[in-house]
């Protein structure tokens, strides 16, 4: 079976989008679900997670510190779900 892949989408992908991929990845099975995240304009593509978001992240889980990107029309079809933010 196919894994099936969920977009968390906000403004930045600095603060709202990556946190709340932390967060699904971490109460899912990672060898179901594809969990990633984006941004709607590219204020920040290229930086770190926002270290606000680090810290709440590092109470709980681990916050990738991954090249943020911005969200295209190819990643909208080729994911399950989107969740904006």
């Amino acid at each position: 079976m196919a894994q099936m892949k969920i977009l968390m989408v906000c403004l930045g992908n600095i603060c709202r989008s990556p946190l709340a991929q932390g967060i699904l990845e971490s109460k899912v099975d990672s060898t179901e679900f594809i969990v990633d995240s984006a941004g709607t304009a590219a204020y920040h593509v290229g930086n770190s997670p926002d270290k606000r978001s680090v810290a709440v992240a590092k109470k709980k889980m681990e916050l990738t510190l991954a090249n943020k990107r911005l969200a295209n029309l190819l990643w909208r079809i080729s994911h399950c779900f989107l969740k904006s933010m």
